[in-house]
Order: structure tokens, then C-alpha cells, then sequence
């Protein structure tokens, strides 16, 4: 509890600490925006100079804070050219010959490129969040033989955690009691259900469809799986593009000679005029004044929020539509990739499953097949159960048989008796426990269920996932750029490979 407590602290003083921090920084902004229409005498009303002054010098220190300790410290390192040091050097010439709007807005522009990177980050991370659907509110855990309810935050690795059929899996762990199907759609994409029991590693996001699981934490809940998303995210947006490490490098040269050519038009002419009888004085006021003109001109304000705002609206644009991308290197390195990678489930399929053949190894046809599989499966919120229940069947028997000692089995299947006869749905290892024979022969599919009347197996349905209409067309303009494009699935070779003929990768 204390850690939890520590960690709602930490939460607490970061907000208090962002939310300061954005507001000094707009109202800096605002409070620049009237002295500068003041200042452009735009506003009816006039301010006194040394007020005028004041207000700007404020508005300085309070937006380029950061830059002038960075500077500061880059002077300490003997690291004399940087984008820093030039913002710095710029800005406060900039004071010196009293254009004191034109050393703010120096930094203004610089401070609104840093703020469309922080945004940037923050909008990953929540799509991130929003995508994944990983919203997990409480956690329950057995103590001393008693359920207790608590945060997911204080869950420990070691504890024993209780996951209900419907409820998301707190935390990484291992089963130790139970047998189930879950839904990792929200981790990877996969739409079929992975059966687990005793023994399996399960991860923390995935939904318990049916039964009772009880799974030793192997993990807090900050280490996570959906914790290690976040921390990848984190780490990517920590690199820069190449693009922004240019900026870097070519800040020590740019820096180098904006300084020097400064002081070149600020000494040589001086210099000149004087060995030619000018006043020395005079000359080298006039001539300063212009060599830190050129200095504040040559600020590379543009250069340095344009690269920003780019990656700023990719990335956001691509968070929209779904498009998690780490950051900004990553981004850039699309530019030079020449194969592309894509996972089959929820890539290049819809991740939903559909009903694709029935299959009869006695004399019921296909449509007696498929009827008592949907009666069976009609009490179901299982996905597989979905699939099955939306088809229509051309000839139903209008007879409607009462079912009798419907059960779920978890992980496993459904069993009933319907019109006085013993039916069972599920999968090869639930079905061959019925009826005591090895089907083996019978599976083709990663998604194949059986049907067996009085533990005989009359038929199967098999089940696979929909192709994305989009999909092909998408490849084909990749390949058109001269990609090279790779299907890696961790389905069957035969069904990866029917996919992948389908939207056209050899």
C-alpha cells in the first residue's frame, strides 16, 4: 500500500509540476503577444517604456529559462557551439540593440518546437493506451485463503490472482489452477482464442472467455507486458531523427561562422574607416550595431521548428489512424526501408473470424451440421461461437428440439442433449476425450472444431480469418516503390501461405 501510495505521490507532483509548467509557459506567451501589439502602438493605449521593457525581459527569462541554463552548461563543457549557445547569443544581441520583442520571439519559436515533441510523445502514449484497451481498474488476489480486491499497482510478483470469465488479466504470470481460452486481440492482433491450462504463461491485457483461471503473478504490474509497450514507446521517442541530430552537428559549424562573420562586420569595417581618418568611436557603434543585426537575422528559427512541426503532424496524422510509430527516428528510417514485415492477423486480415467449410465424415449433411453447432453455440458469447451463429442456414429443420444439460468446458467445448441425443462441439483435444479416438488425421486448420453425436464424430466446421479488401492494393503500391514485402505469421505454413497468395507475396 505504501508503494502505491509512493507511486500516486510521484504521479501527483509530476501533473502539479507539467501543469505549472504549461501554464507559465501560455501565459508568457499571452503576455508577450499585448506587449508586442503595444510595442506596434496596434493597441489604443501606450505603456511606459521601462514597464514595456519590464514586460519583455519577463516574458525572456521566463520562456528561455531552459535554453540559458543548457547554454550556461554547454560554456562549462567548453562546448562553445550549439543551437543553445547560438539561441542564447542570438537573443541577447538581440537586447543590446533594443529590440527586445525580437530576443522573445527568438525563443518563442524554439520553445514551440520543443512543445510539438513533448506533444508528440504524450499523443503516442495515449494512443497506446486507447488502442491497446488495456484499462484495468482492480485486480482481485487470494490472501489467506480470502479474495481480496485490489489496485492492479500493488499487485507483487508471487501473488496468486483470481481472473473471472470476462475480465482482463492483470499481470503477467503463470497458471496454476484452471483451463480457458483467451483474447489476445488487444496484444497481438491474433483473433483466434489461445487455449490455455496449468502451466501456461499468459500475459497481462488478455480477456478470460470462459472458466475460472488462477495465475501466480510472475511480474509487479509495472513490468508488465503493457508497461513494456510503454516503456518501448518511451525509449524511442528518447532518439532523435537523423534529421534532428543534424540540426546538432550543423549548429557547431552554423554557430562557429554566424559568430565570426558577426564580428567581422562589426571590426573589419571599423577598422577600415578608421585607418582611412574616420571617428573610431562613431564607427564602431554603427558597424556593431549591424554585425548584431546580422547575428539575430541569422538565427536559424525556421530551420529549428520546422523539422519538429513535420514529425509532429506524421506522427499525429498516423496515431489516427492507428499507425503506432516509436518516434521521429523511426519515422525517418521508413524513408530507407527497402522489405516490409507484416504480421497476417489484424494486418493483412480483419482479425474477426468466418465460417470457410463444413466438412461431414457420415451421412448428416453440412446443413445438419451446421444447425446443432449453432443451437449448441447459441447460449455462447465466444468468438468462435460468433462465427457459427452468423450464417444462415439454407434448409432448417423448423422442429425445434429442446436442449437438455447444456455445459460449457473450459478451454475445451460445449456439450448438450438436444431431442434426446448426446451433442458436443469443441476442440480436437475436448472431442477426443469424448470419444476416445485420435482425430488427429481429421485437423487441417489452426481454427477447426468438431461435432460428435453419442461420442461419434459426425463433421467439423472450420473457421479462418478474413481477408482486409485493402490489403492487396496496399501491397501493390509498396511494391511499386520497389518494397520488397514478407508475411511472418505464427500461424499453420499452409494458411500463412493461402494469405499470402491472396494479396500477392511470393
Amino acid at each position: 500500500m505504501n508503494c502505491y501510495n509512493n507511486q500516486c505521490e510521484t504521479i501527483y507532483a509530476k501533473s502539479k509540476e507539467k501543469f505549472l509548467h504549461q501554464t507559465f509557459f501560455i501565459g508568457a506567451i499571452l503576455l508577450y503577444c499585448v506587449a508586442l501589439l503595444v510595442d506596434l502602438e496596434i493597441l489604443r493605449f501606450h505603456l511606459n517604456p521601462l514597464i514595456l521593457t519590464f514586460l519583455f525581459v519577463f516574458c525572456y527569462f521566463t520562456l528561455g529559462f531552459g535554453i540559458l541554463k543548457e547554454a550556461f552548461r554547454s560554456l562549462i563543457k567548453r562546448e562553445y557551439f550549439n543551437e543553445n549557445t547560438l539561441m542564447a547569443l542570438a537573443s541577447l544581441s538581440a537586447f543590446g540593440i533594443g529590440e527586445s520583442a525580437e530576443a522573445v520571439a527568438i525563443l518563442i519559436f524554439y520553445r514551440i518546437g520543443e512543445s510539438l515533441q513533448e506533444r508528440v510523445v504524450e499523443k503516442a502514449k495515449t494512443q497506446i493506451r486507447s488502442l491497446s484497451a488495456l484499462k484495468i481498474e482492480s485486480a482481485r488476489i487470494l490472501r489467506e485463503n480470502t479474495q481480496i480486491s485490489i489496485s492492479p499497482q500493488e499487485i507483487q510478483a508471487g501473488d496468486r490472482l483470481i481472473v473471472f470469465a470476462g475480465e482482463r488479466i492483470p499481470a503477467d504470470g503463470k497458471i496454476v489452477q484452471g483451463e480457458s481460452n483467451l483474447d489476445n486481440s488487444a496484444l497481438n492482433g491474433e483473433s483466434i482464442p489461445q487455449n490455455v491450462k496449468v502451466g501456461d504463461m499468459v500475459f497481462s491485457g488478455g480477456i478470460n472467455l470462459d472458466g475460472i483461471l488462477h495465475i501466480q503473478a510472475t511480474q509487479n504490474y509495472a513490468n508488465s507486458t503493457f508497461s513494456k509497450i510503454l516503456q518501448l514507446i518511451e525509449e524511442g521517442n528518447a532518439q532523435k531523427s537523423r534529421s534532428e541530430e543534424f540540426i546538432t552537428k550543423f549548429a557547431r559549424y552554423y554557430t562557429l561562422i554566424v559568430t565570426l562573420l558577426a564580428f567581422g562586420i562589426a571590426l573589419i569595417p571599423t577598422l577600415y574607416l578608421w585607418a582611412l581618418g574616420a571617428d573610431f568611436t562613431e564607427t564602431f557603434q554603427t558597424w556593431s550595431y549591424r554585425g548584431i543585426i546580422f547575428l539575430v537575422v541569422s538565427c536559424p528559427c525556421a530551420l529549428v521548428i520546422s523539422i519538429p512541426l513535420t514529425f509532429f503532424a506524421s506522427l499525429g496524422k498516423a496515431s489516427e489512424m492507428g499507425i503506432l510509430i516509436k518516434g521521429s527516428s523511426y519515422l525517418e528510417s521508413l524513408n530507407f526501408a527497402q522489405t516490409i514485415v507484416l504480421d497476417k492477423t489484424g494486418t493483412l486480415t480483419k482479425g474477426t473470424l468466418t465460417l470457410k467449410e463444413i466438412r461431414s465424415y457420415t451421412s448428416y449433411d453440412e446443413n445438419f451440421i451446421l444447425e446443432k453447432a449453432q443451437e449448441l453455440e447459441s447460449h455462447s458469447n465466444h468468438p468462435i461461437a460468433k462465427a457459427i451463429l452468423n450464417n444462415k442456414i439454407p434448409q432448417k429443420n423448423q422442429d425445434t428440439q429442446e436442449i437438455k444439460n447444456l455445459k460449457e468446458h473450459a478451454g475445451g467445448g460445449i456439450s448438450a442433449t438436444i431431442g434426446g441425443q448426446a451433442f458436443a462441439l469443441g476442440n480436437a483435444r475436448f472431442i477426443e476425450s469424448l470419444t476416445k479416438t485420435n482425430i488427429q488425421d481429421k485437423q487441417s486448420a489452426k481454427c477447426q472444431v468438431f461435432l460428435s453425436l453419442e461420442n461419434e464424430i459426425i463433421g467439423s466446421i472450420l473457421l479462418e480469418d478474413t481477408l482486409k479488401e485493402e490489403a492487396k492494393e496496399a501491397l501493390e503500391k509498396l511494391k511499386m516503390r520497389g518494397m520488397e514485402c514478407v508475411c511472418l505469421s505464427g500461424d499453420k505454413q499452409s494458411v500463412a501461405q493461402e494469405v499470402a497468395k491472396k494479396v500477392g507475396i511470393s
